[in-house]
């Protein structure tokens, strides 16, 4: 079966990542009134919470077009820059057979072998096979074709922009859930990333907030932890889905 998204679908997958979801209301959601049953609201755990976020990722000024850039804007219901779909979802695993992540991201978040016993030459041990997403614009509630993304591989200040779906790694996001294990919120993983150690993950400028002019565009950046091994919380993202507040 293709692994193209059906979106009410994708909303019982988003809820099993992150492990946590609560009920909430209409009036609580980031969507248009056209795009309520299908659109996904992303925010930052720096600027938000489940029930009520501030700000969501927005397309800037509303243009859908290749290359416009990602930003934070208030929550809003009546803003179509903030109506996004689930485009395509699946593990890893199956965005690699079709060539939509990196060799990198395939192999360490994909599934395949960690360990092979010397003994018996089996796999002994796999790499975690995580969930991975293409996000679509859809203004109104109207696909639009294009994805947030990177428009080159994802490195150190890559800043994020739409480009069009199925991309390439470029247009695939995946969610990094033993970097947050038992938390809503979770880094998510660009699939052009070719870093080992210290994966390029979606990120709000550290220093910057969403209401300074100009307004501040989302990029890609090591995953970045305190000492006590939390991940920044510039880099840990939520979803909010339909009428309920349902998370990664």
């Amino acid at each position: 079966m293709s692994i193209r998204g059906k979106v009410m679908a994708a909303a019982a997958v988003i809820t099993l990542v992150g492990g946590a979801s609560a009920a909430g209301t209409l009036a609580a959601q980031a969507a248009t009134p056209s795009c309520y049953q299908n659109c996904i609201s992303l925010f930052s755990q720096k600027f938000g919470t489940h029930g009520s976020p501030s700000f969501i990722l927005d397309v800037l000024l509303k243009h859908g077009r290749a290359g416009q850039p990602i930003t934070l804007y208030r929550a809003s219901n009546n803003d179509a820059g903030e109506d996004f779909i689930i485009f395509e979802h699946a593990r890893v695993s199956g965005f690699a057979s079709l060539g939509l992540v990196s060799a990198t991201v395939a192999k360490y978040y994909g599934g395949t072998c960690a360990q092979v016993s010397s003994k018996t030459h089996a796999c002994v041990r796999h790499y975690p096979n995580d969930m991975a997403y293409e996000i679509e614009y859809a203004p109104d509630g109207v696909p639009s074709g294009l994805c947030i993304a990177v428009a080159h591989p994802a490195g150190n200040g890559t800043k994020v922009v739409l480009e069009r779906c199925s991309s390439g790694g470029r247009t695939t996001w995946v969610v990094d859930a033993n970097a947050s294990l038992g938390q809503p919120y979770v880094p998510l993983i660009n699939g052009s990333d070719t870093n080992v150690k210290d994966p390029y993950v979606l990120t709000f400028p550290g220093s910057a907030t969403p209401v300074q002019m100009p307004t501040p565009q989302l990029t890609t950046w090591k995953l970045q932890r305190y000492q006590d091994g939390k991940v920044f919380n510039n880099q840990l993202w939520s979803a909010n889905f339909g009428p309920f507040q349902q998370g990664f």
